[in-house]
């Protein structure tokens, strides 16, 4: 990764934290609670979540092939199927 490569990246991630801090506003939340976040990522996705926890996220990564899913909704793999098997294996927090 080049240089303006992973200053793009960083920048990405301040971005990031900064629509975190934005949906804490419009939502009413104090500036200093506990944001949580899941996803799943491979062998290159630690970066991220070792960036998210420097940053005060309470974050969890979930290795794809972990996720059990019915065999018929394997082949609609979404985001929105993803989270609702995380969601129900208690991999994510109530709401």
């Amino acid at each position: 990764m080049g240089n303006d490569s992973a200053s793009e990246t960083w920048t990405q991630v301040g971005l990031m934290m900064s629509e975190v801090g934005k949906a804490k506003e419009k939502l009413e939340l104090p500036a200093d609670c506990q944001v949580h976040s899941c996803y799943e990522a491979g062998r290159d996705g630690f970066w991220l979540h070792r960036e998210l926890v420097k940053r005060g996220v309470d974050n969890l990564v979930v290795d794809p092939s972990a996720i059990e899913m019915n065999r018929r909704m394997r082949q609609v793999k979404t985001d929105r199927v993803d989270g609702r098997a995380r969601g129900a294996a208690g991999t994510l927090p109530a709401r």
